[in-house]
């Protein structure tokens, strides 16, 4: 008797969707077979509307469980807070297409105001006038905690002909404010703020509002939100902004794609304009392993990455910016009594940005102030620069005003231009020194320091003293730059090259493949995941490929992260063991001869993902972005 409540524990702890222990009540809601009259406790007496849930005030350890290819009308109001030790759940039961709220005329799709400790996975929405799911407050002096949202697809948000900047943090995709909007529609803020907001794993497009995802949290006691995340997420055809934080400390933007915001839905041209992921008002923040690319401006901006004012300790490093209006990646200060303190840009990779003629002067490196803003310590170094704009102006803008005591240098990085103008600097206070630029040939160079411009890089170097031991046309035009660097196009090569073994489902010959080997439940693999859905998006017309072999089952994958069912496989034991894999995700890419001639364990950065496709597409593509 022991043991058979011993199994019947277990059975009720790890069986999703039907847990009666002490954690907590289910309930179950069912659009198409629900009764709202039923007691909703069990699958087979499912509630039926969004309304049944709304009225409940929820415990913590309750869970809702949406039962998948259902389809709602309306809003979902949540209520109730969860605790430390047990959440308060949101998720789906079933199989086939996430559970659909469409809130189409009605200001959210899913709401929730002054409540803590919750749990929202697995959940669509569209339409929403304001935001898609929106998690606020009404009143000072509240400091809310753990708000997960999980795996949720949001789409079609809001209307841009009744948008302006007071309505920047509070509208949206996914939104989470240290405010409201009022009876009025206008937004109202409350010193309260929010801890512990992680948003992983979501997709926000089609957004007519300002972002896609957004964490504004206030302050209490001068202390800003702490310890938020938002990762593994795809935000794009935006009429704004990718992803934004304002206002808080120790807190992440990571693993994310961010594509084609700033315009929609007038893409290519402009509507609001934005940036692909930027922090303001922060405080040990940063932003690194994403991509950002074909960003664009209106009055400002049009930029990938942006450490923006009123910020102290801010990093961008390890992320892949490409083909915007505008800058690769800012520095900013615009507060006179306040100076961006301690920026540090690193390790990154921007390509063919510039791309409109009136925020092409910006720079792929834009570090500048204004309104009697300054900087106080900016380290940019061991960055690769390929700068291509459509017209003819600097690579590198120091435009800026600094004080303080901490370093300010530009270092070691690799600037590839096909125009003559590489570098200006409005006064001496940021020191360049030991960077590479390469030239396309026929081209004369020019760096600028004040008003003075100069044709050969000595003369620079003599009369300014900044340069040393910088170089100038390094190796061969076209080279990444990362051989002087390390950080790219390393461990991934092969040498040699060695066939890939069979795959009943996949013919290798005469087509470039990348192949990833994924656990669906690991969020590195999802990392991985979002990095390859870009390259097939980018390259899928020049002839690339992307298959996916899983390990741990394939229920509900090819919905929830919009893969075609016949790119993902079944991996067995022997295949996994012919192909040598030991992490997960392992990721390979196959030459059209059908031969391994990269591979990747656990994450790579984004970046060699697309220069290894490019080198291998060569001349197939259009547009080269490493060369």
């Amino acid at each position: 008797m022991k043991m058979y409540r011993f199994i019947k524990l277990i059975f009720l702890i790890l069986v999703p969707g039907f847990s009666t222990f002490a954690y907590g009540a289910d309930y179950f809601v069912d659009s198409k077979a629900g009764n709202d009259q039923n007691s909703g406790r069990q699958p087979a007496k499912a509630w039926k509307t969004l309304e049944q849930i709304s009225k409940i005030q929820y415990s913590p350890g309750d869970r809702i469980l949406l039962k998948r290819g259902s389809s709602f009308t309306g809003s979902l109001v949540l209520k109730g807070s969860g605790s430390i030790e047990k959440s308060i759940r949101i998720l789906s039961y079933g199989d086939g297409k996430r559970p659909l709220i469409n809130a189409a005329g009605i200001d959210f799709a899913i709401q929730m105001m002054n409540e803590q400790y919750w749990s929202i996975a697995d959940i669509e929405t569209t339409g929403g006038n304001m935001a898609g799911i929106f998690v606020g407050c009404t009143k000072d002096g509240q400091s809310l905690n753990g708000i997960h949202i999980t795996n949720c697809y949001v789409h079609d948000i809001g209307d841009t002909t009744q948008i302006d900047w007071d309505y920047s943090t509070t509208t949206g995709g996914i939104v989470v404010v240290n405010g409201r909007l009022n009876e009025q529609g206008k937004p109202e803020y409350f010193n309260s703020l929010f801890n512990d907001v992680v948003i992983d794993n979501c997709i926000v497009r089609y957004n007519y509002r300002w972002t896609c995802l957004s964490i504004s949290s206030g302050k209490l006691n001068g202390k800003r939100g702490n310890a938020n995340y938002i990762r593994n997420c795809t935000a794009e055809y935006s009429a704004a902004d990718g992803i934004r934080m304002n206002r808080v400390q120790n807190s992440f933007i990571e693993y994310c794609v961010m594509y084609r915001n700033g315009a929609w839905p007038k893409y290519p041209g402009r509507n609001l304009g934005g940036l692909g992921a930027w922090f303001f008002d922060a405080e040990n923040c940063t932003i690194q392993y994403s991509e950002a690319s074909h960003v664009q401006a209106n009055t400002t901006d049009g930029g990938a990455f942006d450490i923006d004012y009123l910020q102290t300790n801010s990093t961008i490093q390890y992320c892949y910016g490409h083909d915007c209006a505008g800058y690769g990646v800012s520095v900013f200060g615009a507060d006179a009594t306040s100076p961006t303190v301690n920026s540090v840009v690193r390790y990154n990779v921007l390509s063919n940005n510039g791309r409109d003629t009136s925020f092409a002067y910006e720079g792929d490196f834009f570090i500048f102030t204004w309104g009697g803003g300054k900087l106080d310590g900016v380290q940019v170094y061991n960055n690769s620069s390929f700068w291509n704009p459509v017209r003819d102006t600097h690579a590198i803008r120091i435009d800026a005003d600094f004080t303080g005591t901490r370093p300010n240098i530009f270092s070691r990085n690799v600037v590839h231009s096909k125009t003559s103008r590489l570098l200006y600097m409005k006064n001496d206070t940021m020191t360049c020194e030991d960077n590479r630029y390469v030239v396309k040939e026929g081209v004369v160079p020019e760096w600028k320091h004040r008003s003075q411009a100069f044709h050969s890089l000595q003369g620079f170097q003599q009369a300014t003293g900044h340069e040393k031991s910088s170089l100038y046309n390094l190796g061969t035009n076209g080279s990444s730059g990362s051989e002087e660097h390390g950080f790219l196009m390393s461990a991934s090569r092969l040498k040699p090259a060695g066939p890939a073994p069979s795959l009943s489902k996949i013919k290798f010959n005469g087509k470039l493949t990348l192949l990833c080997f994924a656990d669906p439940g690991n969020p590195v693999s999802q990392s991985q995941v979002s990095f390859l859905k870009s390259m097939e998006r980018q390259y899928a017309a020049y002839g690339l490929s992307v298959y996916y072999i899983t390990t741990t089952g394939t229920k509900n994958y090819s919905e929830d992260q919009g893969i075609r069912p016949a790119a993902i496989l079944s991996g067995s034991k022997k295949t996994i063991e012919r192909y040598g894999v030991t992490a997960f995700p392992t990721t390979f890419l196959v030459s059209v001869e059908g031969q391994i001639i990269r591979k990747w364990e656990n994450t790579s950065l984004v970046a060699d993902l697309a220069m290894a496709v490019e080198e291998a597409l060569g001349n197939n593509l259009p547009v080269k972005h490493f060369e």
